[in-house]
């Protein structure tokens, strides 16, 4: 099983690391729809201005604070200064946006559905289903590549989420994506769970 870190292959993660990957709870049974890529980049579109836009609400309210917190003497600087901040990240952010929404064509322009969008993907018991496809039963697959997204933390240099799984089967391979499932993480946390090989 090889390792994808942020797009960067690593020899291999450790016993740390492997705590540090969040995994929502354990389903028997989950089900998500494949999004085309227009979709997919239309929702991660929507998701992104959210995240900028609260970003600047906490800048802006932070800086604010700080400003009413100023002495008398440190206040001149400061109404200079907070405007001036505001309007840099009112400037660099769509800049940001835009160079995410780049990657995330590039990336999309890559990727191999494994079914026409709108289909179903499905995990139980018996094993993975995608419509079009006969059942996948967990014993014909295997991880060949997984693929984490180092998020930010609080404690001890953040945590990992799965982005994307490369699963391999007899003579083929399927491409299960975050970005493309409307329930990508439920499939994604536990189609990993049941394939991962544990450690002896």
């Amino acid at each position: 099983m090889r390792f994808l870190v942020n797009g960067k292959l690593v020899d291999a993660l450790d016993e740390g690391d492997l705590r540090r990957l969040r995994l929502v709870r354990e389903q028997l049974v989950a089900e998500a729809v494949l999004l085309g890529p227009e979709e997919a980049l239309r929702r991660s579109a929507n998701a992104m201005k959210w995240v900028f836009g609260i970003l600047y609400i906490v800048i802006a309210g932070f800086l604010i604070f700080l400003a009413s917190e100023a002495t008398p003497v440190e206040r001149p600087l400061m109404y200079t200064l907070v405007p001036v901040v505001l309007l840099a990240l009112a400037a660099v952010m769509p800049i940001a946006y835009q160079a995410n929404i780049r990657k995330f064509r590039e990336r999309m322009g890559h990727l191999q559905l494994p079914g026409p969008a709108g289909s179903t993907v499905r995990l139980d018991e018996a094993g993975l289903t995608i419509a079009g496809r006969p059942l996948l039963p967990w014993s014909a697959l295997s991880i060949d590549t997984v693929e984490l997204q180092r998020m930010s933390g609080s404690r001890g240099g953040g945590y990992f989420i799965i982005q994307s799984l490369l699963l391999a089967t007899e003579g083929d391979s399927i491409k299960l994506d975050l970005a493309v499932l409307t329930n990508g993480r439920d499939i994604l946390d536990n189609v990993f769970r049941r394939l991962r090989a544990e450690p002896s």
